[in-house]
């Protein structure tokens, strides 16, 4: 097939880590939502949440040859 990627089987910890990402936002979000809009502590929380997301994203992005530590990449 021209044009199929293949999707890789060993993403383990790439997924785990996108796992407690998503667990870590939605704690985040839950403890934003209870926080008045104008708060320093909300403020603070808010900018972990982008933070949290850009990390999350680039998790996704990336190559599945990332996924692998260096040591192996190198053999």
């Amino acid at each position: 097939m021209v044009g199929a990627r293949s999707t890789p089987l060993l993403t383990w910890r790439r997924d785990a880590t996108l796992a407690a990402i998503a667990a870590d936002r939605a704690e985040l979000m839950a403890r934003i939502k209870r926080l008045p809009p104008m708060s320093h502590r909300r403020v603070e929380l808010v900018a972990r949440l982008k933070a949290l997301t850009v990390e999350a994203l680039r998790l996704e992005t990336q190559s599945p040859d990332l996924d692998r530590p260096e040591s192996e990449l190198s053999a």
